[in-house]
């Protein structure tokens, strides 16, 4: 597989990341800025913002989460 798109910016795919680069994919990864995903990021050969992404998406087509955002930063940092 030449190019590999992975929308999450979840760490435990990190592995599978590095080992489908070692056979030559190029992975692009796709996550929000407000989401703290740096050892994806670092792992990535191409980040694309999720909020670029949502710009070519008509907004009829974008059904807004009824879930509270959630507070990154651990209690005591």
């Amino acid at each position: 597989v030449k190019d590999i798109i992975v929308c999450s910016g979840d760490s435990d795919l990190v592995p599978a990341i590095e080992r489908a680069k070692f056979y030559g994919s190029r992975i692009h990864v796709v996550v929000s800025k407000n989401i703290p995903a740096a050892h994806i990021i670092d792992a990535a050969d191409v980040i694309i913002r999720l909020e670029d992404v949502l710009k070519y998406i008509p907004s009829h087509n974008i059904v807004k989460s009824s879930i509270k955002k959630q507070n990154f930063i651990k209690e005591g940092a």
